[in-house]
């Protein structure tokens, strides 16, 4: 059925369809509305107001949060934070929550500067700066709302200073006064410096001593007589060094305190502290006389004190003149070539040692000792060392044992000589050291280095091989191929030399059979290898000298072909030389003549040989079906089985 509407109908349904979209949209906006807690459902839950602190909050009441500016927002917070008063069950108390100046809180709807019995000269304790005070009263408020004057922390200072006590400053919140207490622990605002901020200052008591001083050039032992003595040392201290009161006394002999010795003129560098104390006690231009010396340095601060801290002390002898001044040595060494160019030549070592006093006074050597290189041999060791110098154990040795030093005078010179004569085997560098012991001074060194080094004969070589043939029986039917070898061994070096093997390697078609007598001796053949071994005796060849060393092979028809093989030189001192030799055995054969078997071609190859059997087979065949007609001629066509079927249906 049809649902008709009327006109009122239509309206009324309209109506409805605008009621239902606009309750759905209200809905729709009011989830997606920011939530606005009532206070009496959460106390924290208020939607801060413009200009709040939303971490500044303070119930007022269980039914009321009150808001704290931020920074620069007093206004404005002001302004809007009356919201939550509006949210106030009970309108008693207040929509005004005031910080009055004296540090109390007060709530009330007649305004802050009316609730407050003083603001400070604020017109709103709202105005004043948030910050919680931690003292109970304006007399102990630690200046929280105070603003103090310039030049208070000065003051604060100047009071403390010296007075090895503690002070503050305190402010009357009322009248904006200040005054400077000293800070005890009896004081309100004790501990509370760092919270309370106040102008604040201590010097606690120290009793002022000396600070320190250190060494920097010590004179210390027993010093040369010819040395040059010096000392230097810092004085530091943190009220400055007092300059004029800086000593520098030195006293002979052993002492704790120089107080009354010599006094001395130092250098003093530096304007406060630390100051450098420096000096020179001898020098070339005046020496200190032989002796034991104690020197101390003191000064003050620029308070005044003194003391240990402020005293350097330090003693040293000086010990007598020397007579026996330094010494010196010197080790030469010259190199002499012995049949230099021969294949044995020597080098000869000339050693010079020089022993010099070089003072102003005589002097005794209790020793010469001189290390050879460890290539030395006793037997390159030479007569006519320097008496008495010995050679022993490595080592050549002058001893001058107490009490028959030898006495050197001032300025003189002594010299030790020796010699060493090297084999060629053992050219090369030799090192040696030597060292002189004087009595009553340390020992010195010398060391002296060569090249032992001269020009050898050697011996150098060179291989050949050469191989010709000669055919046997050539143009017969087993000719045979003859092949002689010839290798020459030649040292062309300047030198004699010796070789340790000769081997020559054949060719592998070569049967032990083919190898003929008459090798060159010792020559042998075995596995594949001639060989002629020296190493029991090597084989010596003067300069120039050559040798030949031959064989023979003879190659039967059968093996003909290509020969190759290498000999290798072995000389005993050296690298191996090599040569090659190739050649081609083959001589001229003359075969019997055979008769002739005429060539078909046909059965020449398989194909052929089967293409004739089938070919025989099938004339076999027809020669046997002559009999049955097989070759009958007849024009007239014959039907053998249609025939004989109808024979047979007719005698039926």
């Amino acid at each position: 059925m049809a649902i008709r509407l009327t006109k009122t109908s239509k309206v009324i349904f309209a109506i409805s369809i605008v009621l239902l979209s606009s309750a759905l949209g209200y809905l729709i906006w009011r989830v997606n509305q920011e939530e606005n807690l009532d206070p009496d459902d959460s106390e924290a839950g208020a939607t801060v107001p413009a200009g709040c602190s939303a971490s500044a909050t303070e119930a007022l009441t269980s039914n009321c949060l009150i808001w704290f500016a931020e920074p620069g927002q007093t206004s404005a917070c002001i302004a809007n934070r009356s919201a939550c008063c509006g949210n106030l069950v009970d309108v008693d108390n207040g929509c005004e929550r005031c910080l009055c100046c004296n540090g109390t809180w007060v709530t009330g709807n007649t305004g802050c500067s009316t609730l407050c019995t003083n603001n400070g000269g604020y017109g709103s304790c709202e105005e004043v700066p948030v910050e919680k005070c931690f003292c109970e009263s304006w007399s102990d408020a630690c200046g929280t709302n105070c603003t103090f004057p310039d030049g208070v922390q000065a003051e604060v200072d100047a009071k403390a200073a010296n007075s090895c006590k503690p002070y503050i400053a305190m402010c009357n919140v009322s009248t904006g006064d200040y005054v400077i207490e000293e800070y005890t622990p009896s004081h309100v605002c004790y501990n509370k410096v760092s919270q309370c901020n106040n102008p604040f200052a201590e010097n606690p008591c120290v009793t002022n001593v000396c600070d320190a001083g250190a060494w920097v050039t010590r004179p210390t032992g027993n010093m040369s007589f010819t040395s040059d003595i010096s000392y230097s040392a810092t004085a530091t201290d943190s009220n400055g060094i007092d300059l004029d009161s800086i000593s520098v006394k030195l006293c002979t002999g052993t002492v704790t305190t120089c107080t009354t010795g010599q006094t001395l003129s130092p250098t003093k560098t530096g304007s406060s502290s630390p100051i450098t104390i420096s000096g020179v006690l001898s020098s070339a231009a005046q020496r200190l006389a032989a002796g034991t010396y104690t020197m101390t340095i003191t000064w003050k601060d620029s308070l005044g004190v003194t003391g240990t801290n402020c005293t350097l002390t330090t003693t040293f002898t000086v010990l007598p003149q020397e007579t026996n001044p330094n010494w010196d040595i010197t080790k030469g060494v010259v190199g002499l070539c012995i049949d230099e160019g021969t294949e044995s030549p020597k080098s000869e070592l000339t050693y010079t040692i020089t022993v010099r006093n070089t003072g102003d006074g005589a002097g005794t050597i209790s020793k010469i000792e001189d290390v050879l290189d460890a290539k030395v041999l006793a037997s390159f060791v030479q007569s006519g060392i320097t008496a008495p110098g010995v050679f022993t154990d490595g080592k050549i040795i002058w001893s001058y044992p107490s009490p028959n030093e030898l006495s050197i005078a001032a300025g003189a010179t002594k010299t030790f000589t020796y010699k060493l004569v090297i084999d060629k085997d053992h050219f090369g560098t030799y090192a040696n050291e030597v060292t002189l012991t004087p009595v009553g001074s340390t020992a010195i060194k010398a060391t002296a280095n060569i090249l032992a080094d001269c020009d050898v004969a050697q011996s150098d070589w060179t291989i050949t091989k050469a191989v010709t043939e000669a055919c046997i029986d050539e143009g017969t039917a087993n000719p045979k191929s003859e092949l002689s070898y010839t290798i020459t061994v030649k040292n062309t070096g300047t030198g004699s030399g010796t070789i340790a093997k000769i081997e020559d390697v054949l060719d592998t078609k070569v049967l032990a059979s083919f190898v003929q007598t008459g090798i060159t001796s010792p020559g042998a053949f075995a596995d594949g290898k001639i060989t002629w071994n020296y190493a029991t005796t090597p084989l010596s060849f003067t300069a120039g000298e050559q040798k030949i060393f031959t064989y023979k092979l003879i190659v039967d028809k059968d093996h003909f072909g290509t020969y190759a093989n290498t000999v290798t030189l072995t000389p005993t001192v050296g690298t191996t030389k090599q040569a090659t030799a190739n050649i081609g055995a083959d001589c001229t054969i003359t075969e019997e003549e055979k008769p002739v078997v005429p060539e078909t071609g046909i059965f020449d190859n398989t194909l052929g040989r089967i293409s004739a059997g089938f070919v025989l087979v099938i004339f076999g065949v027809l020669v046997y079906n002559i009999p049955n007609g097989v070759l009958r001629i007849n024009g007239e066509k014959k039907y053998k089985y249609r025939v004989r079927f109808e024979k047979k249906v007719a005698n039926k």
